[in-house]
């Protein structure tokens, strides 16, 4: 992830088994000095996590699931994976981060229609995190 001056702020890693999209491992790097690793197993999301730069001590968690949950941080290509049809709004449960005191969510995605973007016909899909995509599906068989 790039700031307003296209200088490097947050690079993350995401490992997920396909088809599901069923989460393995994640990671992430600031140049703030924070780093962060989380890997799901099965009914459990384990990892650690550092603070800013002047913080040294590490943390670590091990969180226990009632359910199957996504990565959050993958949740764009979650999105680009759904059956769009307009109108579908799908509920995907998500693990919404290390320090929350309710660690999972809920991604609410709304599949409003097809919009013209430039001479691109997309899907607009609204989340609940007042986040909009535009999403293109192509066949490429």
């Amino acid at each position: 992830l790039y700031n307003q001056a296209g200088s490097l702020v947050n690079v993350w890693t995401n490992i997920a088994e396909l088809p599901q999209m069923k989460p393995v491992y994640t990671t992430e790097f600031t140049t703030r000095g924070h780093y962060s690793y989380i890997e799901f197993k099965s009914g459990v999301v384990t990892g650690s996590w550092t603070g800013a730069q002047k913080e040294i001590q590490v943390n670590k968690f091990d969180i226990k699931l009632e359910q199957p949950v996504f990565d959050w941080s993958l949740y764009g290509v979650l999105l680009a994976a759904l059956p769009f049809e307009q109108g579908k709004i799908f509920k995907i449960p998500i693990f919404d981060g290390i320090q929350s005191t309710n660690p999972v969510g809920f991604l609410i995605a709304d599949i409003v229609g097809q919009k013209l973007i430039g001479r691109y016909n997309t899907w607009e899909i609204k989340t609940n995190q007042n986040l909009v995509f535009w999403s293109q599906k192509k066949n490429h068989m």
